[in-house]
């Protein structure tokens, strides 16, 4: 067999192989159900929900602090409201007042990591900027696993855990 032969049979395995792979592709991308990816309604309330409820929790402001304060313990339900509310009264209210603290916080990205039940557990990345007194603010990212729960209507945060 010669080399030009060679070659012509080389490049005409590789072209068939491409095609049968593109091919594979858009057969499999016509077959798959696209309704697979996307979210219930629950899970897209849920994801919703924590997307302004977390920024709301991790943000208060000396100049307000009871009113911050409530807003964050409103986002929350159960046990983990109880536990939030102590930390919330024990740390941050003692220290944001006397310390002149502000903290802003926004959510910035956020996707269903799983539903379970009732619950819908969602990840979180968050920008969080404090200021204490005049000194010049600290940015950071944070990662939270969110879990929420509906409760009379609205999903509520059940669980806020860094990761």
């Amino acid at each position: 067999m010669s080399r030009a032969l060679g070659r012509r049979l080389r490049s005409r395995t590789w072209a068939a192989l491409v095609a049968w792979l593109v091919l594979a592709n858009v057969a499999f991308l016509v077959v798959q159900d696209p309704s697979a990816d996307a979210l219930s309604e629950d899970e897209q309330t849920a994801l919703t929900s924590a997307e302004a409820r977390v920024g709301a929790m991790l943000t208060f402001s000396h100049s307000d602090l009871q009113a911050d304060l409530s807003v964050a313990r409103s986002n929350a339900t159960g046990s983990f409201q109880k536990k939030y509310s102590r930390l919330l009264d024990s740390i941050v209210a003692s220290s944001a007042g006397r310390e002149k603290v502000t903290t802003r916080s926004v959510v910035t990205s956020a996707g269903v990591e799983r539903t379970r039940g009732s619950s819908v557990t969602v990840l979180a990345l968050v920008r969080s900027t404090t200021t204490v007194g005049s000194r010049k603010p600290a940015a950071e990212q944070l990662q939270l696993r969110v879990t929420l729960r509906p409760v009379q209507g609205q999903w509520l945060i059940s669980d806020l855990r860094p990761i």
